[in-house]
């Protein structure tokens, strides 16, 4: 559309790419003709002196330079020299200045031979004359200039003639544009939208309709941010949380109903407070990133308050606000140390606190019950820097005391209850000997049969042959005194355990309870016993190393075969700071599957009358009580190895 009598941007935009376009294709379509024409008058021009130079050629082969003469001078005006010569190279006839000085400006001198065949002279016969001409090239270059002027002025008409009607088309198809503008200007988005002007295009029409749909969304959006904003501002006052709107220079603009307790003032008067009336060492300018931090908060009573301030940024692009959100720290340490207060009660097992002269400080009720007769031991223990763990007893309750220091002095006693475990462990260590006992019972009540066997066939003799008397009188005493050791070992082993911890000697023990072994093995098994000469002391009970040793004896018993051809090999010997105990077989070895499962209790893998599974077991429970350790393997005889490692007895004086 005109306005002031210039275009408006739109057409003036749509004028100068039309005239563009056509001034580009019009400038091109003139240098495709130009060249074209300028080929063509050059063509042109070659054939008009290949046609000249036969010509003169011709004519000077016949005798007429007179002739030729006169055809130079009136045949062509481009015509500046021109010359023929015969075969030999003599020149025959010339015109115009010398040829060479022609050919030195080919730009614009077209210089041109032509080799002609005439006849000779009498007729008889013809030769060759070579016939060569200069001719101007200044014909063709004017042509091509007039006729570049001629298109020129044709594209200046062109392009004129495209402007006024580019300019009258733009000038309709803009207006319709121009009023839909000027309808857009009028909507303020507070009212329904209503119809858009219409113009005489489809794509127009198109463009208003969906104007109009974008102005009543951004309507309907206006309305939604109106409402959303109604909502938010209902939410802020009905929080429960105190919450400020700051301004990025640290002034409030608005708080909620439960920010009044902290300001001192109402909600509705706050605009214009700063926070640094309430807080001390706020940076220059209120944070603009969401931020976490705890500072002190001036009441206005006076009292100085732990807050937590949490920055929410952003809350309006227009005033860079943030949102404030302001959390009671002291309120919640006091309902976080009330919860704490019944965890700590609800404990099961007894803590205390004790400062570092042993007194409590503080103590959950499970602890009360034993306060009276552990405070004494347990703060002796503490004044001495004792804080290994022990077990105390009373009224048939056993408990687990461990210390955990704190930090400038003190610790924290724990009390644990292990009344039921240790009761628990007791009826396994009996069952473990009971089942123990009854499996040496039944070996050796077979092999003590033997011996009653042996007695009465001695004295069966005595019956028979009194001569023989002495001799059956020794063998019975020897039998019968077989006998009473075997009952005494097997009372020993049997007995309680009210043994005491003292340095005894592991290879003594194997050595002193190799004939038992070897009487619980019977005949179906070879023993070899490997103990090295020197003693091997460990800190133990001697009956409980005995019960060790035969266990594991009659463990690899039951692995055993029934036929003959058994063998068992007991080894003692030192590996640095510990005592070894080998006990190894022939038998069928340990399943894989079970590995070290079998010093679990009721794990077996024997067949038949070989026990319940408690023997290892039992071995296990024992060795762990003194510092040792047990561990199953393949043997070198073929079957099972099983290693008993305990720790030597330290080298001074009483060190068990």
């Amino acid at each position: 559309m005109i306005a002031g009598g210039k275009p408006q941007p739109l057409t003036r935009m749509f004028l100068v790419w039309i005239l563009g376009v056509l001034a580009l294709t019009l400038i091109l379509t003139s240098v495709l003709v130009l060249a074209w024409e300028r080929s063509f008058l050059a063509g042109e021009l070659e054939h008009k002196a290949g046609t000249f130079a036969r010509t003169l050629a011709a004519v000077v082969a016949t005798g007429g330079n007179g002739s030729a003469a006169e055809l130079a001078l009136s045949g062509s005006p481009e015509l500046r020299a021109a010359e023929v010569r015969d075969e030999h190279g003599r020149r025959l006839w010339h015109f115009g200045p010398p040829l060479a000085m022609m050919r030195q400006d080919p730009r614009n001198i077209l210089v041109l031979s032509k080799q002609v065949t005439v006849p000779a002279p009498g007729g008889t016969s013809v030769r060759q004359v070579r016939s060569t001409v200069a001719l101007s090239r200044m014909g063709v270059r004017l042509h091509l200039i007039e006729a570049g002027v001629r298109i020129v002025l044709a594209l200046g008409a062109a392009l004129s003639a495209a402007f006024l009607v580019g300019l009258v088309f733009f000038e309709r198809m803009a207006a319709p544009l121009e009023e839909l503008a000027e309808w857009a200007r009028d909507r303020d988005l507070t009212t329904p939208v209503p119809r858009p002007p219409r113009g005489s295009g489809r794509e127009v029409n198109d463009l208003a309709e969906a104007f109009a749909g974008l102005m009543e969304r951004l309507r309907a959006d206006r309305e939604v941010l109106a409402a959303n904003e109604r909502r938010f501002r209902e939410l802020f006052d009905a929080s429960p949380a105190p919450l400020l709107v700051v301004d990025r220079e640290g002034y409030l603009r608005r708080a909620n109903r439960a920010a009044e307790p902290f300001l001192g003032v109402d909600a509705a008067s706050v605009a214009g407070v700063a926070v640094s009336a309430y807080v001390d060492g706020l940076p220059d300018g209120f944070p603009q990133t969401k931020e976490h931090w705890e500072i002190p908060w001036r009441l206005p009573e006076g009292e100085i308050a732990t807050v937590e301030l949490g920055v929410e940024p952003g809350l309006s692009n227009d005033t860079e606000e943030s949102l404030v959100v302001v959390y009671d720290v002291t309120d919640r340490l006091r309902r976080a140390g009330e919860l704490w207060r019944r965890t700590f009660d609800a404990m099961t097992d007894g803590i205390a606190v004790v400062d570092a002269q042993g007194h409590v400080t503080l103590a959950n009720r499970a602890f009360k019950p034993y306060a009276g007769w552990l405070e004494e031991d347990a703060a002796r223990r503490l004044r001495e820097g004792n804080m290994n763990e022990w077990e105390a007893k009373k009224d048939g309750r056993t408990v687990h005391l461990r210390f955990s220091p704190v930090p400038g002095g003190g610790a924290i006693l724990t009390v644990h209850d292990v009344t039921a475990r240790v009761r628990a462990e007791e009826r396994v260590r009996q069952a473990l000997k009971s089942e123990t006992v009854t499996v040496l019972a039944s070996g050796v009540a077979h092999d003590f049969n033997n011996l009653l066997s042996a007695l009465l066939l001695h004295l069966r003799l005595v019956e028979k042959d009194p001569a023989h008397a002495g001799e059956a009188v020794a063998a019975i005493r020897e039998l019968a005194e077989r006998g009473a050791e075997i009952v005494q070992q097997l009372l020993e082993y049997a007995r309680h355990g009210g043994g005491t911890v003292a340095e005894v000697d592991l290879a003594g023990i194997v050595r002193s309870s190799e004939s038992f072994a070897s009487f619980l093995l019977g005949s179906r098994a070879e023993l070899t016993v490997e103990v090295p000469a020197e003693p091997v002391d460990v800190c133990a009970d001697a009956v409980e190393l005995k019960r060790v040793l035969l266990n594991l004896v009659v463990n690899a018993r039951n692995a055993l075969p029934r036929k003959p051809g058994g063998r068992v090999r007991i080894n003692v010997r030192r590996e640095g700071h510990l005592a070894v105990l080998e006990v190894e077989d022939n038998g069928r070895g340990i399943p894989p599957e079970l590995g070290d499962r079998v010093f679990e209790p009721y794990v077996s893998s024997g067949e038949g009358d070989s026990g319940f599974g408690l023997g290892l077991a039992a071995v296990a429970a024992i060795v762990e009580a003194y510092g040792g350790s047990v561990e199953a393997g393949s043997a070198d005889l073929g079957g099972a190895r099983i290693t008993v490692r305990i720790p030597i007895a330290a080298p001074q004086r009483n060190a068990c």
